[in-house]
């Protein structure tokens, strides 16, 4: 054998598999943050990304439009750029709020909108953001136990290659390409999580109507990553345990400021380097 294996991995084993099996249940048909629209709304599941992009371009959207107003110091976040100037800040002033997507599977509308996981057959959204991302994790400790525990039983290159030991090899082989799956998107959601970014607004960063002016990688509603992480993991997660959830209201600047000398506020781009 190429490694110790007793009763201790199949302990971890069945907490792992108990575990992802209880989230993926709870997951299924769980609240992603319905956001209720006004009786008269009506969203219009026939708008192209080529439809909206032309209203962007044409500045239908973005800071000039009837839909965004800027804030004043009193009325929300104000940041200050290197020469010590407020940022004016933006949000959105009109149904759905910001970062709240139509979710056509579903027929509704859903904060801080990720993505619809087929899987699942569930909206993923600001309310089940963490656990989904928890759900990812065990998932990815449930595959990797299972390689673990199936490499303890053969050598790759010598020792004897029964039918049953050449079996093992091709489980351990599929089980390490699911685990590039799964392990990656455990890993691109955590990134999402630090960067207080979406799948959705990473995949159709041009289509989104309030990412207007920003480029690629400057994470327009990104605080600190400590900052990030607690509205991620503590206000739309643990926290939800014992209180009620209600959409955050998000606001981003209207310029993103890449050459800011604060960057720890900034740590992606500032003023000292650049990461993307």
């Amino acid at each position: 054998e190429s490694g110790a294996y007793g009763p201790g991995s199949e302990v971890v084993l069945g907490f792992l598999l108990l575990t992802t099996t209880t989230l993926f249940f709870v997951l299924q048909g769980s609240d992603p943050g319905y956001v209720e629209a006004p009786i008269d709304h009506v969203p219009d599941d026939n708008v192209t990304d080529e439809a909206v992009q032309d209203e962007i371009e044409s500045g239908a959207y973005g800071p000039n439009s009837s839909a965004m107003k800027p804030l004043s110091p009193s009325e929300g976040k104000v940041d200050m750029d290197e020469s010590g100037e407020e940022e004016s800040m933006l949000e959105w002033d009109s149904f759905p709020p910001m970062r709240t997507i139509y979710c056509k599977a579903k027929g509704k509308y859903v904060a801080k909108f990720d993505h619809f996981c087929m899987f699942l057959n569930t909206p993923i959204g600001e309310k089940n953001h963490c656990l989904f991302w928890w759900f990812l994790f065990f998932e990815t400790m449930l595959i990797c136990e299972a390689i673990a525990i199936l490499k303890t039983g053969f050598h790759w290159f010598y020792g004897d290659h029964s039918t049953a030991i050449v079996q093992a090899m091709i489980e351990v082989v599929i089980l390490d390409l699911i685990l590039l799956l799964i392990g990656g998107l455990w890993l691109f959601h955590s990134f999402l999580a630090i960067v207080s970014l979406t799948t959705y607004e990473f995949m159709r960063a041009d289509s989104v109507p309030y990412l207007k002016n920003t480029e690629d990688f400057d994470f327009p509603f990104s605080d600190t990553p400590v900052m990030n992480l607690r509205r991620f993991c503590c206000i739309a997660g643990f926290e939800l345990l014992w209180k009620e959830w209600r959409p955050m209201e998000w606001k981003r600047p209207v310029k993103v400021n890449s050459r800011s000398e604060d960057w720890w506020k900034h740590p992606w781009n500032n003023k000292y380097y650049s990461c993307c």
